[in-house]
C-alpha cells in the first residue's frame, strides 16, 4: 500500500468542503496512479494545526477533525526532524512548512499539499507532490 505525507492544507480539504475535497476524496480512496487506496498521516504537528484550524471554523468542524485523524498515522516531530528543519530550502520557507517538508522529506513518502510554497520547496528538495483538484492559479 502506498504511504504519503499531508500536511494541513491537505487535511482540512478533508475537514471543510472547499472545490479541492472531491477530488482530494477520490484520490485517497482509489482514484490515484496506483489504482488503490492510500495510506496517509501526518506529523503531530499537523494533527494540532487541524485541531486548531478546526476550532476557529465550527465546533462541528472540530468534530469532523477528530474523525479525520482517527483515520491517519501519526509520527512524532523529534530532533532529526526538527534539525533538518532548520536546513531544508528555501531559506524564506514558513517554519511550520519547514517542519511539513523534513518529516515527509525523513519519512521519505511523496507530500500531499496545496500551500504553493511548501509545494515549490518539497518539488525542489526531490518529492513527488499530489494536490489533487488543484488549479494553477491557485
Amino acid at each position: 500500500m502506498v504511504e504519503l505525507y499531508g500536511d494541513s492544507s491537505a487535511l482540512m480539504k478533508m475537514v471543510t468542503q472547499e472545490k479541492e475535497t472531491p477530488a482530494l476524496t477520490s484520490f485517497v480512496t482509489g482514484e490515484n496512479p496506483w489504482g488503490e487506496p492510500v495510506r496517509w498521516g501526518t506529523s503531530f504537528l499537523g494533527k494540532t494545526e487541524v485541531a486548531r484550524a478546526a476550532a476557529r471554523i465550527s465546533p462541528e468542524a472540530q468534530v469532523v477533525a477528530g474523525q479525520v485523524i482517527a483515520h491517519l498515522w501519526l509520527t512524532p516531530i523529534d530532533r532529526r526532524i526538527i534539525d533538518l528543519a532548520g536546513l531544508v530550502a528555501p531559506k524564506t520557507l514558513r517554519t511550520l512548512d519547514a517542519l511539513h517538508l523534513a518529516a515527509a522529506l525523513t519519512l521519505g513518502f511523496p507530500l500531499v499539499a496545496y500551500d504553493q510554497r511548501l509545494i515549490q520547496a518539497a518539488q525542489e528538495a526531490g518529492l513527488t507532490v499530489y494536490s489533487p483538484g488543484m488549479t494553477t492559479s491557485q
